[in-house]
């Protein structure tokens, strides 16, 4: 952005001394000069800026959730990732697709510092590699789905998570 607010100020620049050496050899008939000049010189300036501008604002709008959101099967799934780099999974969103996930007290007890509160993050979680762990019994078809999408998305590091 800094790159094109500097390229407006030097073609306004540009502009104004063309105008000024047209006005002082030309007299009044400068603007007709000077004007298509400036247009031709700082329309293109002018429209990348705003696209600019309109790109930023839309980028600190979506800052907050940026790369935290998920999708499987059409169900999105706020994962965080902590200073460590884990994943940790919101443990009311897998629920929606393992319906028979235990209680948050046994994941507690069963994965230990796995699961729980993360940081600054809302709500129970349950750490990646601790709920492949978990479906690597299972045996059912939603369980299998789950787990694929599981290492494949979440573990594998893909920025621009697929819905399966």
């Amino acid at each position: 952005m800094l790159r094109t607010i500097v390229s407006i100020v030097l073609r306004t620049a540009f502009c104004a001394i063309v105008a000024y050496y047209a006005f002082r050899f030309i007299d009044v008939f400068a603007i007709a000069v000077a004007a298509p000049l400036a247009g031709a010189l700082l329309a293109r300036p002018i429209i990348d800026l705003v696209a600019e501008t309109n790109y930023a604002g839309k980028a600190a709008a979506l800052e907050a959730v940026q790369g935290k959101w998920y999708m499987h099967r059409d169900r999105h799934f706020d994962i965080a990732e902590d200073t460590e780099k884990q994943r940790w999974l919101l443990t009311s969103d897998v629920r929606k697709v393992i319906d028979r996930l235990p209680r948050d007290e046994v994941l507690e007890k069963q994965f230990g510092e796995r699961v729980g509160r993360v940081e600054t993050f809302e709500g129970f979680r349950i750490r990646a590699d601790a709920m492949m762990e978990y479906l690597h019994k299972s045996h059912d078809m939603a369980s299998l789905k789950f787990k694929r999408w599981l290492d494949q998305d979440v573990m594998g590091g893909s920025k621009n998570p697929r819905a399966r």
